[in-house]
């Protein structure tokens, strides 16, 4: 699994990836706290941040069913 934020500028992305088998089970857990520091992320130089647009990715593979209602 994976959550990228695109560099509208450059071309490049900023990723974090979790490496392996997540199982995520009766938990409702979301992000990271320190995905990207928020002055990273406003630097108009960095371009992730373009205007009021941000582009976001995540790359996700769900294994076998799906019971969540």
């Amino acid at each position: 699994m994976s959550l990228a934020i695109e560099d509208q500028k450059h071309g490049k992305h900023f990723t974090k990836r979790i490496p392996g088998l997540t199982v995520f089970a009766g938990k409702c857990r979301w992000g990271w706290s320190d995905f990207i520091p928020h002055e990273t992320f406003r630097d108009p130089s960095r371009g992730y941040l373009v205007g009021s647009c941000c582009v976001v990715k995540a790359d996700i593979t769900v294994v076998g069913p799906s019971n969540y209602e």
